[in-house]
């Protein structure tokens, strides 16, 4: 007999638990923010073909704040993961799940409510010896108000431990929701044309009976607000991003962006250069 509701249960339980238990194996021990905690966990295991191995900053907030995605929008500070006391450490790609919009009195940003894990992905200079990663947080929380906050742990990752499961969940489990490469189908930033000090950019949506939504990014020195929602035409959904308030003289021509849109639970990232 089969039990299809069997492995989120399972998920779920294996996720609280890792949330709420101390330090183990695979973890490090919770490190105290303002209204947060942070740590570290591995998911230990072989490395994938890119010789890379999963890891993840657990992030947990107390109940009705939330933490920013890396471009915040109106509001928020962006987190800062800095490893750079790890040893033995070649690289450590964080990756961001999808974030969501929150409107608040006229205030546009992107971010997390409530608790979260952005995975890890570390590369070892020399795979067969323990990576010591070390990490210093900085990040921003949000209710009424926005606060900073700040945080350093450590977790050693052994060269050659079995895979532990009750990390290797809650990091797979954040891994789906990180925004996937966009497609010729499907889900996709479908056409940008530059009008009057900004972008207006049509995104093609995967299912037309579920809200979509679009963030951007462009050149580390431009504010970018969250681009605002046009109307939808079927499948087809058109948004406004506002480029007043890049420097002085910026040229639109010619710039990079990426792109992040959400269609219920997919999501998809998308580099475009303005010609």
């Amino acid at each position: 007999m089969k039990t299809p509701h069997l492995v989120p249960i399972l998920a779920a339980a294996l996720a609280a638990a890792l949330s709420a238990g101390g330090a183990r194996a695979g973890a490090s021990d919770w490190a105290k923010g303002f209204e947060s905690r942070i740590r570290l966990i591995s998911a230990d295991g072989p490395a994938n073909a890119a010789g890379e191995r999963e890891a993840g900053i657990d992030l947990a907030l107390e109940a009705g704040w939330k933490t920013y995605w890396r471009q915040p929008g109106d509001a928020g500070v962006p987190p800062s993961f800095d490893f750079s006391a790890s040893r033995n450490l070649a690289s450590a790609r964080v990756l961001y799940p999808a974030p969501k919009r929150f409107v608040e009195g006229g205030v546009v940003s992107a971010g997390y409510p409530g608790s979260l894990v952005f995975p890890v992905l570390v590369a070892a200079k020399d795979p067969s010896a323990p990576v010591e990663l070390v990490l210093k947080a900085d990040y921003g929380i949000c209710r009424e108000t926005c606060v900073p906050a700040s945080a350093e742990v450590a977790l050693t990752i052994p060269a050659d431990a079995p895979r532990d499961i009750a990390a290797a969940v809650p990091i797979g489990i954040a891994i789906r929701k990180v925004p996937e490469a966009a497609q010729a189908s499907g889900l996709r930033v479908e056409s940008v044309t530059v009008a009057a000090d900004g972008l207006d950019i049509a995104v093609r949506l995967d299912d037309a009976g579920v809200d979509g939504d679009l963030f951007a990014e462009g050149p580390a020195d431009w504010y970018l607000p969250l681009p605002e929602l046009q109307g939808r035409d079927g499948d087809l959904a058109r948004f406004r991003l506002e480029l007043s308030s890049r420097p002085a003289g910026a040229p639109i021509a010619g710039t990079a962006f990426v792109f992040t849109a959400t269609n219920g639970p997919r999501a998809i990232e998308q580099n475009w250069r303005l010609d």
